[in-house]
């Protein structure tokens, strides 16, 4: 993922509570979706070596892209050696349901952003 030429979308910062240093500002937010083919649990991360401070948040988008709902975020995850500090993952793996989609936004803190990973894991 690429956030070098992004700019601050016009949705306003999740209101559910985030863990681990709760969310950031988002800026130059970039998006990014997912519509699962079944029922399951989803892990999303922003873990790369040479990433930037990220900000996630994971909206459920049955309602349209009107009617966003904010269902998972993270600012800052537990340190982990392999990955930039203040890397975003959600905490506990979200269920998700079949033929739904679920939008990822990703910013960033501080105003510096880049190339990086978004790692997402579903089973």
């Amino acid at each position: 993922m690429d956030n070098s030429l992004a700019s601050l979308s016009a949705v306003p910062l999740p209101t559910i509570p985030c863990p681990s240093g709760g969310a950031g500002t988002f800026d130059k937010d970039i998006w990014f979706s997912f519509t699962p083919d079944a029922d399951g649990a989803l892990m999303v991360d922003t873990c790369d070596p040479t990433g930037w401070d990220t900000d996630l948040v994971v909206y459920d988008g049955s309602g349209g892209c009107g009617v966003l709902i904010a269902v998972g975020c993270n600012g800052d995850a537990a340190a982990y050696p392999l990955c930039q500090a203040f890397y975003s993952q959600l905490e506990v793996p979200l269920m998700v349901q079949g033929g739904v989609p679920y939008y990822f936004r990703i910013g960033n803190y501080g105003g510096v952003g880049g190339t990086g990973n978004l790692n997402i894991d579903f089973t």
